[in-house]
């Protein structure tokens, strides 16, 4: 398998609105609240490929900190001012909310359209981190969920901070809570855990109704799934074929790819659904969308399952430029249209197509002077907000350059503020 070519199907571009375009990808903290240039080339890369649902696992950041979210979900507004995100980490993050850093947790995010039919954002209830999701609603009451995992490694317990002994830590403050004396925790344990949490998880899903969409980092090969040919209880094997999820790969080619990450031989992050047709399904060239070690995957859903037709991609219009708030622009907007409609003649105009309306004489001739008039009095709105302000409506993307020159605008505006005096006390 090289690297540095796709797998599978080919992704073609422009389907927004036709597809419900799903990439996954392992981040390894390609993605981040602090400044990391590689958080806004991943999201760059994202709009580009026209995603629509984005699901990372592995993502290293402690989500249970208001600020990283908050900071996380700003970067994401500015490329899509409508989105929903769901974020998981286990519970030790509380203990450390000034710390971005934190192994393990998940990352599962809907961007325009879609995200507008977000109905439910949640994660992993027993407080371990291991799995965020997102549940959409479309027509007839149909519902979509998307969750995204992350599953522990094999080997000893080890470490401070990993997630093996995070889960750990939970567990016993539980227990310890209820009572009871601590249980003796290994990865093997949790590995089988997480495999039976998950699988209630998405039983009770199915039972009201839902089609799904599972991606995640097994931290497992095919074969170490099987025993004689038959999955091994507490496998991702085993969840699928205990779930009814089909593994996209397999379902659409009859095989599956050597591996999903770098090092050959390592199938070891999945992607399954139940209840919704496939249309493609690749396996990205290495660090696409993220720079990782684990390879992207990009799945193409049938979109007419949610809504029976294609949609139109969401309309992002600029800010206005006028602002209620400021009177002297409002009065500059007011005056410039006042002066248009008299000079245009504006009210006589609408009074006559008011009269041939009530005399039942409205003819073609005046349909298309209405249609005149309402172009007329768009472009008079339009001109009026130029003229009553001269504040600029773009906005520049985030990039490090920006962040340095911002910091700096503000450090002298403080200082100009005291008209340039250096802080008391200091000597000259």
């Amino acid at each position: 398998m090289n690297h540095n070519h796709d797998w599978g199907d080919s992704v073609p571009a422009d389907v927004k609105g036709q597809t419900i375009r799903v990439v996954y990808q392992n981040m390894h903290r390609s993605v981040g609240a602090s400044d990391n240039p590689l958080t806004g080339t991943l999201l760059d890369r994202l709009n580009d490929m026209d995603a629509d649902i984005f699901m990372a696992s592995e993502t290293n950041i402690n989500w249970k900190s208001a600020t990283f979210r908050n900071d996380f979900q700003q970067k994401v507004r500015n490329i899509w001012p409508s989105n929903r995100v769901a974020f998981s980490s286990s519970d030790v993050g509380l203990e450390f909310e000034v710390t971005d850093f934190l192994p393990g947790g998940t990352c599962t995010m809907a961007v325009d359209n879609l995200s507008m039919r977000v109905i439910k954002v949640g994660e992993d209830e027993s407080g371990l981190g291991r799995w965020s999701y997102i549940t959409l609603e479309g027509q007839d009451g149909r519902k979509l969920t998307f969750i995204t995992a992350y599953r522990i490694c094999k080997g000893t317990m080890k470490g401070t901070s990993t997630s093996c002994m995070q889960q750990q830590k939970v567990i016993h403050n539980q227990e310890m809570k209820q009572g009871v004396q601590t249980s003796s925790i290994d990865t093997t344990y949790l590995r089988e855990k997480f495999i039976h949490d998950l699988m209630l998880f998405i039983q009770s899903l199915q039972e009201e109704g839902h089609a799904l969409v599972l991606g995640l980092d097994a931290n497992e090969t095919p074969p170490e799934s099987m025993k004689n040919d038959t999955p091994k209880e507490g496998s991702i094997s085993w969840l699928l074929e205990q779930t009814g999820l089909e593994e996209v790969f397999e379902s659409r080619f009859g095989e599956i790819p050597d591996s999903t990450t770098t090092t050959p031989g390592r199938f070891i992050d999945r992607v399954a659904v139940y209840g919704i047709p496939v249309q493609r399904a690749t396996i990205l060239r290495a660090h696409m969308p993220a720079r990782s070690d684990h390879l992207g995957i990009v799945v193409d859903l049938d979109l007419k399952y949610l809504f029976n037709n294609a949609c139109s991609p969401l309309a992002q219009f600029h800010p206005r430029k006028l602002t209620s708030g400021n009177q002297e622009a409002v009065n500059k907007y007011v005056s410039f249209i006042r002066k248009q409609f008299s000079e245009h003649k504006i009210v006589d105009r609408c009074h006559r197509l008011k009269e041939a309306i009530r005399t039942d004489t409205f003819s073609e001739s005046h349909r298309q002077q209405l249609f005149a008039l309402d172009n007329q009095v768009t472009e008079i709105l339009i001109g009026a907000e130029n003229q009553c302000s001269k504040k600029k409506v773009g906005r520049n993307l985030w990039s490090l350059a920006l962040q340095k020159a911002g910091k700096e605008i503000v450090y002298w505006k403080g200082r100009l503020s005291s008209n340039g005096h250096a802080d008391e006390g200091t000597s000259s």
